[in-house]
């Protein structure tokens, strides 16, 4: 993965989130490489972002960020709601990029996913704190390394190309069991369909064309 073209899509999708006062976190990956390397882990492969809402259910505030990811050249892979958490992923420059919500309850926050139920500590994502990361200010969950610590073990400061997530639960869970059964044959949206909810003709056809879909 490119750093410096990293660096730009994160921080382009980063000013549209706060433009639009859309609350946000690094999340795995890049919170990790952010945390102990400043910088992204050269070996990865994606950028990870948290966030606290479901943008896809909010038609006005989707359409927007069409036309914001459209003015920046940032491509809609693809939306996924599993009726509990959902998924928005990006791409540019042969980047891709996860957007990640997560649903709180009394006890902590949690996501279905394939690996399972992931976990996350309601202390750490209830508040956030903010850090310089490649001389730009980022929201990160607050003490953060005791969340990476959370997600990846005591030893999260050892480079490596793998990790063992310590938060998944793919087993015990009924809900995740259910999720499977009713999710097995479904398909994530694609992006002409979602470009054709959110935007007028005339962008989505500039679009269309611009991406060669």
């Amino acid at each position: 993965m490119n750093r410096q073209k990293a660096k730009e899509f994160l921080f382009d999708v980063i000013s549209i989130f706060e433009k639009y006062n859309i609350k946000y976190y690094l999340d795995y990956g890049t919170l990790l490489g952010a945390i102990r390397e400043n910088n992204f882990i050269k070996y990865d492969t994606d950028i990870d972002i948290g966030i606290f809402k479901k943008l896809w259910v909010d038609i006005i505030l989707m359409r927007n960020l069409v036309k914001e990811f459209i003015k920046k050249k940032i491509k809609i892979q693809s939306m996924w709601d599993n009726g509990i958490n959902g998924n928005l992923s990006l791409k540019r420059d042969n980047i891709d990029m996860g957007i990640l919500y997560k649903v709180k309850n009394k006890k902590e926050y949690y996501k279905y996913g394939r690996l399972g139920k992931l976990t996350y500590p309601r202390k750490n994502l209830d508040k956030l704190e903010i850090i310089n990361f490649l001389d730009r200010k980022v929201q990160v969950p607050s003490n953060p390394e005791s969340y990476l610590e959370y997600l990846y073990g005591k030893d999260w400061r050892i480079p490596k190309r793998r990790f063992e997530y310590n938060h998944c639960n793919n087993i015990k869970d009924m809900k995740w069991k259910l999720w499977q059964k009713n999710n097995k044959n479904k398909k994530a949206m694609k992006i002409p369909f979602i470009i054709s909810i959110y935007v007028d003709d005339n962008l989505i056809e500039e679009y269309l064309n611009e991406k060669n879909l």
